[in-house]
């Protein structure tokens, strides 16, 4: 299994400080994201799969903070710990076998929608597609 990993997607350097503080307790690999890779696939972005060639490099906006290959109990405390600093992280996913072929556009499409149905109080299935 690989290493459990934290993908952080613009997250400004004081809140990073303390993501790296809160991973670091827990081993876990911190990977900041970079603007040539929001079209790479998650899976290649945790050394999962391979890297795809000729990428477009672009801007991205929003926070977002992806956990790949972490067990329950690292994330439940990685999540503990990161309200316990008072880190407030909108956007955050698991890597799953449904989104590791995603990009990170993709991935961001799909929690703010799937944010907005629960805001709503509606229910948004991203598997429908």
């Amino acid at each position: 299994m690989s290493r459990p990993t934290l993908l952080c997607v613009n997250i400004p350097a004081d809140k990073l400080a303390r993501v790296r503080f809160s991973a670091m307790r827990l081993g876990l690999l911190i990977q900041t994201v970079l603007p040539e890779d929001v079209h790479q696939p998650l899976g290649a972005l945790c050394g999962l799969l391979p890297r795809l060639e000729d990428v477009p490099a672009e801007p991205f906006g929003g926070e977002m903070l992806i956990m790949a290959n972490l067990n329950r109990q690292q994330a439940e405390r990685l999540l503990a710990s990161l309200k316990q600093s008072r880190v407030q992280i909108p956007l955050k996913a698991v890597l799953t076998p449904t989104n590791v072929q995603w990009s990170l556009v993709r991935l961001h499409e799909e929690l703010t929608r799937e944010r907005a149905a629960v805001l709503r109080g509606e229910t948004d299935d991203h598997t429908a597609e």
